[in-house]
């Protein structure tokens, strides 16, 4: 049949969409050659697939029993594209016929087909009992990276990007019908194999395999179907890799730095994320006139400009003296035990967190972070230490399990590799801001400018993959979690060709991000409303005080040679950048906050769509004021999933018999304001200055 597609020019396409039995898979074949990767071939074409499902809720049995867990889901059409072909089925025995047409162009098996899903696991979820399973790799369970199966390896493209489909067509060049928007598709609708699809829904489907496919033909420009890394910090990681890795000093190091399993473990419990949260004493308060400040490219700064152990560390026991002295000198790598332990002040943003403490006893939290303990045991690195010393008064201390290692900077070459990045980026931002909004020679340079934006980025990720992991099976039918021989694990990181990483690079960089946040949290002092990994929201006054701080980076950076200078301007990393300011902001916590900017509403609440959220709190709930404990949002944009393990089976639904198997059903949920009972006694108990210290 042909539908009629509209590509993001406007454009409008008469397209061919084939049967399983009529696509010309073998015409597709024609175009292409095979391309090997160690022992396996595949077609060098690009493949995807995805599926549109219903989800019945089943709220309560016959005798009004909640049955809500019974809910289920089931396809309704399925689409495919090889190449520039796209083909449309409505039910799993079509689905099985595709297969074995492709299966018959396999050789034997021996040449695969790539097909790739973006969010394979909940494919996955859906077409498991009607494949033959060979094996699986995964990191999470029911969140599979590639699925073998006969003549057929299924990927994920959601980690080959880390984008929703939607912004991966829109930062691709070439990409021409894009995903269209989730609007245009009424996901609450009842359909059936048998139900008429709109045109625009077939726009929809069409538009969901090959605007993807589009995007995989950009890949191949650089790479080949059997190249593709499987995550997107894997082009990062093999530049990085070739860099390294050319100089064999490096490769030595790595050697010499080794962690001991009892080193990598305490590395674990040290490592922790960004600094987020909010300043207790302006929560759940209106308030006017913020500014806000964020540091440009905060870890790859600190790649750049701080530094790291680089030598192996050696346990050792620490009287006071010499305690005083490592942590001065030496990267330091260590438990303690507290007991009596209390902030300084009220007004600091606590930074001991409650997730990273063992043998916590009577504690009590602000929003997580921890304000007073009888005990605590906590393991940290010498930055992490100094912040906390600065920060809290005890009782009394001991150290265990000390570590201690010789500071130097990262290799050379991986320093040079990603400034490379940073003065890519910054030419090409420099050349954007030339050219007229909207046009192709903008939107090229865009492309390749959110492309360098998200290797820099993505620098950081690769450093602080866990080398023991869990191994994440599916054994029939089920997800199961095993754990790993850290020794063996460790043995095998540090004698692969492809390592060239040390996990604890990873572990002070963000310390480092910290500290660099922690300077100026310092500075602004009682001022400071929320901050959030590298960046600071707070009373205005205090431009002066970031400009200054930065200015002290920009001397470091001409101190190393690492000033981007392109015609008469210069770019520096790691500099703090005023924002946009607001004119009202109220927070209720990390990731939980509210602002007013030119009049509009805007939200930033983890697991709450940010569109759809403030579309609702500007609409219905009154704006910045609607924004409090118990605001419930209709259209959140969240979804609750209900997974059914279950075989093939067939099920009935108007009418219409439905050959299934396992499933998930997906439905929509409302999100609901709130805030710990916890963290509400502590605003109350701040708001009536019942506070001791």
């Amino acid at each position: 049949m042909t539908i009629q597609v509209t590509d993001s020019k406007g454009k409008i396409h008469d397209m061919e969409v084939y049967s399983w039995l009529t696509i010309p898979i073998g015409d597709e074949l024609l175009k292409v050659n095979i391309v090997r990767k160690r022992q396996d071939e595949f077609y060098n074409v690009p493949c995807t697939f995805d599926i549109e499902t219903t989800s019945i809720k089943v709220e309560t049995d016959d005798h009004g029993k909640v049955m809500l867990n019974k809910s289920f889901g089931f396809m309704y059409h399925w689409q495919f594209c090889i190449g520039e072909t796209v083909c449309f089925g409505r039910t799993w025995q079509e689905f099985l016929s595709l297969v074995e047409r492709l299966q018959s162009y396999t050789h034997g098996y021996r040449v695969k087909f790539a097909i790739y899903c973006h969010f394979l696991g909940f494919e996955f979820q859906f077409f498991q009992n009607f494949v033959t399973i060979t094996s699986t790799f995964s990191r999470e369970k029911r969140a599979p990276m590639i699925v073998r199966t006969q003549g057929i390896e299924w990927r994920c493209s959601y980690y080959l990007t880390n984008m929703s489909l939607d912004n991966w067509c829109k930062n691709t060049d070439g990409c021409t019908f894009g995903k269209k928007p989730k609007a245009s598709y009424d996901y609450t609708k009842v359909r059936t194999p048998l139900t008429p699809m709109e045109p625009t829904e077939l726009e929809y489907c069409y538009c969901d395999v090959r605007a993807p496919a589009q995007c995989l033909y950009t890949l191949l420009k650089e790479d080949t179907i059997a190249s593709i890394p499987l995550t997107s910090t894997g082009y990062v990681r093999r530049e990085f890799r070739r860099a390294v890795r050319s100089n064999y000093a490096n490769v030595d190091i790595v050697s010499k730095t080794r962690l001991s399993v009892e080193q990598y473990e305490l590395a674990k419990k040290a490592v922790r994320g960004g600094n987020t949260h909010a300043l207790v004493l302006y929560a759940n308060k209106i308030l006017e006139n913020l500014e806000s400040y964020d540091i440009k490219s905060s870890y790859p700064a600190c790649m750049l400009l701080d530094k790291v152990p680089m030598t192996r560390f050696i346990k050792v026991t620490p009287s006071r003296e010499k305690f005083d002295r490592w942590i001065n000198t030496k990267a330091c790598l260590f438990t303690f035990v507290m007991e009596g332990i209390q902030i300084k002040e009220l007004y600091h943003i606590p930074y001991i967190d409650r997730a990273h403490c063992r043998l916590l006893r009577k504690g009590r939290f602000d929003n997580g972070r921890v304000l007073s303990a009888d005990r605590l045991e906590m393991s940290v690195t010498d930055v992490d230490w100094k912040i906390i010393e600065s920060q809290y008064k005890w009782d009394r201390i001991v150290i265990r399990e000390m570590h201690i290692a010789d500071y130097g900077m990262l290799p050379y070459e991986f320093r040079k590799n990603l400034f490379s990045y940073f003065e890519n980026k910054c030419k090409l931002e420099h050349e954007l801001g030339k050219l007229e909004k909207g046009s192709p020679e903008a939107k090229d340079m865009a492309y390749r400018y959110v492309r360098f934006k998200n290797r820099i980025n993505a620098a950081y990720g690769m450093m602080v993959t866990d080398i023991a992991s869990p191994e994440i099976v599916y054994e029939n039918g089920d997800w199961k979690e095993y754990p790993v021989d850290v020794k063996e694990a460790l043995d095998k990181y540090y004698k692969s060709s492809n390592t060239f990483l040390a996990y604890q690079w990873g572990v002070w960089t963000v310390a480092n991000a910290r500290r660099r946040l922690q300077v100026m949290l310092d500075k602004v002092g009682i001022d400071t409303v929320y901050l959030d990994t590298d960046s600071v929201k707070c009373f205005k006054g205090h431009a002066h005080e970031f400009a200054e701080v930065s200015e002290m980076v920009k001397q470091q950076l001409r101190d190393n040679n690492l000033v981007v200078k392109i015609e008469d301007k210069e770019y520096y990393i790691g500099i703090w950048e005023q924002e946009d300011g607001y004119d009202q902001f109220i927070t209720l916590g990390a990731k939980k906050y509210c602002y007013v900017q030119n009049g509009k509403a805007y939200i930033t609440v983890a697991g709450l769509s940010k569109e759809d959220g403030a579309k609702e709190l500007n609409e219905k709930l009154g704006g910045i004021y609607g924004f409090k404990k118990g605001a419930i949002f209709n259209k959140s944009g969240r979804t609750t999933h209900f997974y059914n393990d279950k075989p093939r089976h067939s099920i009935t639904i108007e009418d219409c018999e439905i050959l299934t198997g396992s499933n998930v059903a997906v439905l929509p949920t409302t999100y609901r304001l709130g805030i710990t009972d916890e963290y509400e006694e502590l605003l109350l108990d701040v708001q009536d200055h019942d506070w001791e210290y």
